[in-house]
């Protein structure tokens, strides 16, 4: 599967999958771009926002607390 800006869900869980141990509240979005665009599956080149990045990063921030209260 391809991966591109426009697939926030996608993106979220192959960033928690292939970095699970990231403190996601400090991180900032220049770390954050890199990292996606680290991903294996990734192949978008072209420019993103920053309010892009934001809900990125927000919905994995999400997608971590809906798990722990999963869990609890």
């Amino acid at each position: 599967m391809t991966l591109c800006w426009s697939d926030t869900e996608a993106l979220v869980e192959a960033l928690d999958k292939h970095y699970p141990e990231t403190n996601r509240t400090i991180l900032s979005t220049e770390d954050l771009l890199k990292m996606v665009r680290g991903l294996p599956d990734f192949l978008d080149k072209s420019d993103v926002s920053t309010e892009a990045l934001n809900h990125i990063l927000w919905s994995w921030i999400r997608l971590v607390s809906d798990d722990r209260d999963i869990e609890d």
